[in-house]
């Protein structure tokens, strides 16, 4: 049996133990592991890598040492699921009713969700969607998502009219969506974009007209939409175009994620790619992430807020 095959069998074993509040003893379940403490403190610290570009430690499992013992804190959403009180599921199921038919998942979702709700639960549901009218968008928007989501399950193109954030500008392009992704209340379509020849991201409520084409596309093998949903990160999207240079492993990540087609090649075996990018703060944070590897050519307002983080964190040492 391979060595990868029983370093994850170790940490799979390991990682209950460490959950206990006390946390757990190093010895002891290396012992039981028949492994050393230096090899299970190694495989514990490769757990940390587990996780979504860019690989953060501790995106998903954080281990935490002190001396003999270590303690593990697991995300959220790895946990068991919460259990709701009858006020929490009755906002819940009122809060889904806004996209009931859209995902069959969700839709059995609500079945549970109603059936735990009981008689009662369920008439105050109802009563709620008498007294208040719920919209998930506004009118243009919602049309919009629906063709885009009709062009996304049937591998069509679509053919719309887009208003930049920036700039205001209105464009008519021919789009491929690949994928259509919800972050922070706002839905955005991942897909390739005929004119500007890339895959690029679009936001749903910009899109003033969007009718179906009979153009057919498929997706690419290497499409990761949560590379993507990564990509808008933390902040509200404006539509403002990011070029960046990228070296080494942050170019080798980008290759495989964003396929050759996305990216320019630039020199010394550096690519070049333009992102579409949200809060200042989110994209600061992920160039910095990556160190030597990632250069800003545009915009300079993202450039200067670069260089405003390091000299602020450079403050804190002096």
């Amino acid at each position: 049996m391979s060595g990868a095959v029983e370093r994850v069998r170790r940490i799979l074993a390991a990682i209950p133990e460490g959950l206990d509040p006390q946390g757990a003893s190093l010895p002891g379940v290396a012992e039981r592991l028949g492994v050393s403490v230096d090899q299970l403190t190694a495989d514990l610290q490769a757990a940390m890598m587990a996780g979504r570009f860019p690989f953060a430690p501790d995106d998903l499992i954080e281990v935490e040492f002190e001396g003999d013992r270590f303690r593990v804190h697991l995300a959220q959403r790895l946990r068991r699921p919460p259990r709701l009180t009858p006020e929490e599921a009755w906002a819940l199921g009122a809060a889904a009713r806004l996209f009931a038919g859209e995902a069959e998942v969700l839709d059995r979702a609500m079945q549970r969700v109603s059936e735990a709700l009981g008689a009662a639960g369920r008439e105050r549901v109802a009563g709620l969607e008498r007294r208040l009218r719920l919209e998930a968008r506004g009118e243009e928007a919602d049309a919009a998502y629906r063709v885009l989501r009709q062009g996304e399950r049937e591998h069509r193109r679509v053919r719309l009219e887009y208003r930049a954030g920036g700039t205001g500008e209105t464009t008519r392009r021919s789009f491929a969506p690949y994928a259509l992704i919800g972050v922070q209340g706002a839905w955005y379509a991942v897909g390739h974009c005929a004119l500007r020849e890339a895959v690029r991201i679009l936001r749903v409520d910009r899109v003033l007209d969007a009718r179906l084409s009979g153009e057919r596309f498929e997706v690419p093998e290497d499409f990761d939409p949560e590379f993507h949903r990564a990509t808008l990160l933390a902040g509200e999207w404006r539509g403002t175009e990011a070029r960046l240079r990228l070296r080494g492993r942050a170019a080798q990540r980008a290759r495989e994620r964003l396929g050759e087609e996305s990216l320019e090649q630039g020199p010394d075996d550096s690519v070049e790619v333009c992102l579409e990018w949200g809060g200042l703060d989110g994209l600061a944070a992920w160039v910095l992430g990556h160190g030597l590897e990632a250069e800003v050519l545009e915009p300079p307002l993202l450039q200067r807020k670069i260089v405003a983080d390091l000299e602020a964190a450079l403050a804190r040492y002096r």
